[in-house]
């Protein structure tokens, strides 16, 4: 009886292992295409939004008291993914407070503080104190803005990708610029 089932066993289990070979390739193959299928919903509801953008500046206000920040096209991304306020006007509705410690640190990115409201009736949190190439800027969180357009109308978001207003990149002319002013500024 064990004589035959050697046999059996010398017999299915080649036919079993490329069996598990040819299904590793075919589950390989399906997560590329679900990773495939995925990254093309992804592209066409990122091109919906930027169809949706507004060209205008919006209002960005603290959302506990509505005290106005600055506007839409005073913010830049660094690395696509930190919003930072570049326009100085504002810093007199900011307060920045520095921290030692650094939260976070890359190599040319800090982050090392908070920034709060400067209505003294609020002094809400609004976000962080960013370093960029020896820069410092105020990093705004989303959670605690309101984005108002010209009409009046308000809206909260939760990420930044889905705000309804253009930001751009911070580019090396906006670092130019921010450098030569605070210099005039000393």
């Amino acid at each position: 009886m064990n004589a035959i089932l050697e046999e059996l066993m010398l017999l299915v289990v080649p036919v079993l292992q490329a069996d598990i070979e040819d299904n590793q390739n075919l589950w390989e193959r399906d997560s590329l295409i679900i990773q495939l299928e995925a990254k093309q919903i992804d592209d066409v509801e990122e091109e919906n939004h930027r169809r949706t953008l507004t060209a205008e500046p919006m209002e960005i206000q603290c959302i506990n008291c509505s005290t106005t920040i600055c506007k839409s096209k005073d913010l830049r991304t660094i690395q696509k993914a930190h919003h930072i306020l570049v326009n100085k006007e504002f810093a007199d509705r900011l307060i920045m407070a520095r921290s030692p410690i650094p939260a976070f640190q890359e190599e040319d990115l800090k982050y090392d503080g908070q920034v709060f409201c400067s209505n003294p009736e609020c002094r809400g949190d609004l976000g962080g104190v960013c370093e960029y190439k020896s820069l410092e800027f105020p990093l705004l969180s989303l959670k605690r803005l309101r984005f108002v357009k010209s009409d009046g109308q308000g809206a909260c978001f939760k990420q930044w990708k889905r705000v309804a207003c253009y930001i751009a990149e911070l580019t090396l002319d906006d670092l130019r610029e921010i450098v030569e002013e605070r210099r005039a500024n000393m």
